[in-house]
C-alpha cells in the first residue's frame, strides 16, 4: 500500500486475489504490484493478468506462486485483457499506448502503437481472439483486427461519446460493441 507520510510514499506489495463467487470465499492471494491494481482479466488454463499504477503488468499462474513480470512501462497500466487461449495479452496505458505481447513463453512484446489520444479505459478480446476493442480518455471507441503475430489493423473507430469512455465489451457472437 501505498501510504504518504510528509512528502515520502512508502509502497509494499499489494494483494492480488481469487475469489469463488459462489462460496463467496477466497481461493488464494498473491502479491507483487506495489501500487494500486486498475485492471484484471481471465485468460487461458488458470492464467490471469493485472496491471496498475506502478506501472507494472503481471501474468499470473494460479497454480503457481510467483507472477510473470511484463516489461515495465512508462506510464501506468489502465486495461489489459488475456486472449482465452491464454496466448496473448494487451496492456492499455494512461499514455494512450496500446502494446500485445505474445506470452505463449516468454513474454515478448510483439506490437505496440498509440490507439488514443488520452489513455486507454479499456481493451477487450472477441471470444475467438481475433479481434479487439479499445476505448479511451479522448471519447473513441475502436474496433481492431489482431493476428496471432500480434498485427493490428483498425477495422472502425466510432466516435459520439463527449466524455472520456471508461469501458468496453463485445456481445457473445462478437457482432456488437457496448461502451
Amino acid at each position: 500500500m501505498s501510504t504518504r507520510r510528509g512528502s515520502k510514499i512508502e509502497d509494499t506489495p499489494r494483494p492480488f486475489r481469487l475469489w469463488d463467487a459462489k462460496a463467496g470465499t477466497k481461493l488464494k492471494e498473491w502479491k507483487g504490484h506495489t501500487a494500486p491494481i486498475m485492471a484484471v482479466g481471465f485468460g487461458g488454463k488458470n492464467l490471469l493478468i493485472s496491471g496498475g499504477i506502478d506501472k507494472t503488468a503481471r501474468i499470473w499462474d494460479t497454480s503457481k506462486a510467483e507472477p510473470v513480470a511484463l516489461p515495465i512501462n512508462k506510464s501506468m497500466i489502465s486495461a489489459v485483457a488475456l486472449r482465452a487461449d491464454g496466448k496473448q495479452a494487451l496492456v492499455g496505458s494512461a499514455d494512450g499506448l496500446l502494446r500485445v505481447y505474445d506470452v505463449s513463453a516468454a513474454p515478448k512484446e510483439v506490437a505496440v502503437m498509440t490507439a488514443h489520444l488520452a489513455g486507454i479505459g479499456a481493451v477487450a478480446y472477441s471470444l475467438d481472439g481475433t479481434k479487439i476493442a479499445t476505448c479511451g480518455g479522448d471519447g473513441s471507441v475502436k474496433h481492431w483486427t489482431v493476428s496471432d503475430t500480434g498485427t493490428l489493423v483498425l477495422l472502425a473507430e466510432f466516435k459520439g461519446h463527449t466524455k472520456p469512455v471508461s469501458s468496453v465489451a463485445f456481445s457473445n457472437d462478437s457482432r456488437f460493441l457496448v461502451s
